[in-house]
């Protein structure tokens, strides 16, 4: 969701930037509002803009008010008019500010400008520029307690049948080159006070809940590489790195993580199944120095529905988990979710 909001600000941030300079020519505000709208859904052929309000404060800011963003799709590939697309609310930013720095495209003819959008809950601000020749976007960023939840973000819910929950924050930088689909991004990102729902029981858990989860990120070329990720809990500890293949729609982006999972006393005195307790403080027990009561696992598949193996558990527990996950596959997507 991240990477998706990030590439739809960049779209919104380049048409801006490139229709602020025709407000110095009072061009009139309804229409800019119709260009900005068409620029954006030219760009983004899956998505529709629709932006409420366009308002002009002096000295220079401008500000857009509920811009609303929506994913096109097909309701019944097989039905007669499958040609006509739906529409689906992804989210809503409710306020932009952009502030261009005339004085910096006047000194070196590069358009740059600082921005501040409000969207769940939180902030994202930074600066971005526009190259003298047009051709590359580049901008930075600190995104500020984005509260995720299928209250806010509902079609989460929907694709990846499970709950999420957390409160987002991190800095990023990135470049678009605006002639071609190239998009490098980098960044540091974190999420606090989180919640994720698990499809089938994983050690004894029906999700995964964690007071943090930070990881450093890059995106280049649709592949995006997680590094240095360590998720902490009261229960238990976490350490993953890895790589996700980026597809439209993103639920069939293939991910493959490998990590280290670290049970605390706290959490098998959670578990309820007395062979897992057992397996557990077995696990526990073996290995020397950090490597004590470390399991080793790896997660790989669709995002949708990824698979994971601990592979220093017993060959049978992790067949266990791949029936469940099979089953799961079979079920109607109304009784998969929980």
């Amino acid at each position: 969701m991240l990477i998706k909001l990030l590439k739809f600000s960049g779209y919104l941030l380049y048409t801006l930037v490139v229709l602020v300079f025709l407000l110095w020519y009072k061009f009139p505000v309804d229409a800019l509002t119709f260009r900005i709208e068409k620029d954006l859904n030219t760009m983004t052929p899956s998505l529709h803009w629709v932006v409420q309000e366009v308002t002009l404060v002096p000295p220079l800011d401008i500000h857009l008010h509920t811009v609303q963003i929506f994913e096109k799709f097909k309701k019944n590939k097989k039905s007669e008019n499958s040609a006509k697309k739906e529409k689906r609310k992804l989210f809503t930013i409710q306020t932009m500010t952009l502030r261009p720095a005339l004085g910096v495209w006047k000194d070196t003819g590069n358009i740059t400008a600082q921005y501040k959008l409000n969207l769940l809950s939180g902030t994202v601000a930074g600066q971005l520029g526009l190259t003298q020749d047009r051709s590359i976007l580049a901008y930075d960023g600190t995104v500020q307690d984005m509260s995720i939840g299928k209250e806010n973000l509902p079609f989460i819910q929907q694709d990846y049948q499970r709950g999420v929950q957390g409160i987002l924050s991190g800095t990023f930088s990135g470049s678009r080159k605006m002639t071609e689909k190239h998009h490098a991004l980098q960044g540091t990102f974190q999420v606090t006070k989180g919640t994720v729902g698990l499809q089938y029981p994983v050690l004894g858990m029906n999700e995964l809940v964690f007071d943090r989860l930070a990881t450093q990120l890059t995106l280049n070329a649709g592949k995006m590489t997680l590094s240095k990720g360590k998720m902490t809990s009261p229960t238990f500890t976490a350490d993953f790195q890895g790589d996700l293949y980026t597809a439209v729609p993103c639920r069939l982006s293939r991910v493959q993580i490998t990590g280290s999972f670290q049970p605390k006393p706290a959490f098998v005195a959670s578990v309820d199944s007395p062979p897992l307790v057992h397996l557990l403080k077995r696990e526990m027990a073996q290995g020397k120095g950090q490597g004590k009561g470390v399991l080793p696992f790896t997660v790989n598949g669709m995002l949708q529905q990824p698979g994971i193996v601990f592979s220093s558990l017993p060959p049978a527990f992790n067949r266990q988990m791949g029936l469940q996950r099979r089953k799961l596959r079979q079920l109607p997507q109304s009784k998969r979710s929980r």
